[in-house]
């Protein structure tokens, strides 16, 4: 029974890996609709989830990747084309799959988590090119005129009666090579004389839907930077302004006009649940072997210390002075175990923001540089609260809709970009956009009216230090609350818990520029080497990081 316990923990650590790679790789998916290597990815993870719950008896885990998996050999097979449909439900597979898991952590079972809205929509995107042949059989209705065909006087309907019969086949063949009638840049409506050039047109899919999508496409920059954009669900079709096809490398999308992305979920919880996957390091073996040879060294010399100090040996500072470089060593290897790239982090937001912008009607591109940066695991976990409230604000305030946008001189089209990078012994993560800004005159305007300052106070405070205000709990310039945010939490939220491990919170905006967030971060919350100073009677320990240079100065 303990064998079997380990199986499913090691599975559900791996599944929740899996599952944000997957969304990622879905979003990118619907921007490079041909790319087999993504599309090859995202079928083998959906392939081994699906093996694994049916060997661990998952009956809805297997259902469900099941349904996602007759989709994904269509994609595989060339007879679907990945759209922004196809993409909405196999994202919804994603929810209920992890929706499936986090149940089977909590308690072992399934539970009552309910699949079938995911099962039902995965296989109507999947069936639809049989509602579309379905759609179109009725063009050849005359057919039955036929049997009046022996009368002597033929009128011109006879004369082009055995005209549905090719009209009969090509509907056979659009059902059986549902290529032929895949979405593109085009309406649907002109497959329909394929099936019946003589008879009505029947639209395959509805035009309004054609004419309002833009096929999203995903890249991944050279160094490191993933650019991406996502697909906003907003009406304002009119005043969107085409974007320029883009290299494979970026994410764009267009305006969906209906059903909004399932984005506008509750702001996150203070009290985040734990997974599997999130109480789990995966560990390189050569990284655990050196370590291994560097605890039995330590063992060694620890020994030869214990002897020598029982003897008085006079080599006992030479074995003191090995030990203390091993045991340095060992404490460099233990905590490389525990450093991760920030990119773990990231994984998540392509999907985010795609789901943010559909929400908010937004048109964004996000483009993310330095994921490689490292940090240590607790301070990724401490970082994922404050990342998503800056993300929520960013898509929903800070980037205007593309009508604005474009009334300001700017693309339709609004970028996101998260950066990561090093400096001063500390990690630097950034979240910027190319929105409206924001103006500290109506930041003081807003402080005064909601009795947080006075006006003769903030008349004397400087841009910067107005800036501030915004971290002050339940503050907020928003002219309307919704969904998303704009109740004046998250940045409270944010600052709070960036404080906590010891970080600090930096915002710099230009009105009608943009605005960046920096949070400061420690690379870690283990020991690390410092200088420490006495001073008027007091002693200081600085971070040997922090160091420059270190100057002997004469008494």
């Amino acid at each position: 029974m303990e064998d079997l316990d380990e199986i499913v923990h090691e599975f559900l650590v791996e599944s929740h890996e899996n599952l944000d790679q997957l969304d990622s790789d879905l979003v990118a998916l619907e921007g490079s609709p041909g790319s087999r290597e993504l599309l090859g990815s995202v079928f083998r993870t959906i392939h081994t989830i699906k093996g694994t719950s049916g060997f661990l008896a998952f009956g809805k885990l297997e259902k469900v990747t099941h349904a996602g998996e007759n989709l994904l050999v269509e994609l595989r097979d060339g007879r679907r084309k990945m759209d922004l449909p196809t993409t909405d439900v196999l994202l919804a597979m994603v929810d209920a799959v992890r929706a499936i898991l986090g149940a089977i952590e909590a308690d072992g079972t399934e539970g009552d988590v309910d699949i079938t809205p995911a099962v039902e929509g995965l296989t109507a995107v999947l069936e639809n090119r049989h509602l579309q042949a379905a759609a179109a059989a009725p063009a050849p209705e005359p057919e039955p005129e036929r049997e009046p065909e022996p009368e002597p006087e033929p009128e011109p309907e006879v004369d082009e009666a055995p005209a549905p019969e090719p009209a009969a086949t090509g509907a056979v063949a659009v059902a059986t090579k549902p290529v032929r009638v895949r979405r593109k840049s085009a309406p649907a409506a002109k497959a329909t004389p394929a099936v019946d050039p003589s008879g009505p047109s029947t639209p395959t899919e509805p035009p309004t839907a054609a004419a309002t999508t833009q096929e999203p496409s995903v890249t991944t920059r050279p160094g490191g930077a993933t650019g991406a954009a996502v697909p906003p669900a907003s009406t304002e079709t009119d005043d969107a302004v085409p974007t320029p096809h883009r290299p494979a490398e970026t994410i764009s999308a267009g305006v969906k006009p209906s059903d909004p992305a399932p984005a506008a979920q509750p702001e996150p919880s203070e009290v985040a649940t734990r997974t599997a996957a999130d109480t789990s390091i995966r560990v390189d073996v050569d990284l655990l072997d050196a370590l291994m040879r560097q605890v039995s060294e330590l063992v060694l010399a620890r020994n030869a210390i214990s002897r020598l100090a029982q003897a008085g040996d006079i080599d006992l500072a030479r074995a003191s002075q090995r030990l203390s470089l091993i045991a340095s060593e060992l404490q460099e290897g233990v905590m490389k175990t525990r450093m991760q790239p920030i990119e773990h982090v990231w994984s998540k937001v392509p999907r985010m923001v795609r789901d943010l912008s559909g929400a908010c009607g937004r048109q964004v591109r996000l483009e993310m540089v330095g994921g490689d940066t490292e940090l240590d695991r607790s301070l990724l976990e401490a970082v994922k609260d404050p990342l998503t409230h800056l993300i929520r604000n960013a898509v929903d305030h800070g980037i205007e809709s593309p009508k604005d946008r474009v009334a300001a001189g700017k693309p339709a089209q609004g970028v996101l970009t998260l950066r990561a990078y090093h400096a001063g012994g500390q990690v630097v993560v950034e979240v910027t956009d190319d929105g409206k800004g924001i103006d500290p005159d109506r930041v003081a305007a807003k402080a005064v009216e909601v009795g947080l300052r006075t006006a003769g106070q903030v008349a004397a405070m400087a841009p910067a230090d107005l800036l501030q205000l915004l971290f002050l709990p339940g503050f907020s310039t928003a002219e309307a609350v919704t969904n998303v945010s704009g109740r004046g939490v998250g940045m409270d939220v944010v600052r709070t818990k960036i404080e906590a491990i010891g970080g600090n919170v930096d915002i710099e905006s230009t009105v009608g520029r943009g605005t960046t967030w920096r949070l400061r971060i420690p690379l870690t919350l283990a020991i690390m080497p410092a200088v420490t100073v006495e001073c008027a009677g007091e002693t200081y320990a600085i971070p040997q990081v922090s160091l420059l240079e270190l100057v002997a100065l004469d008494s």
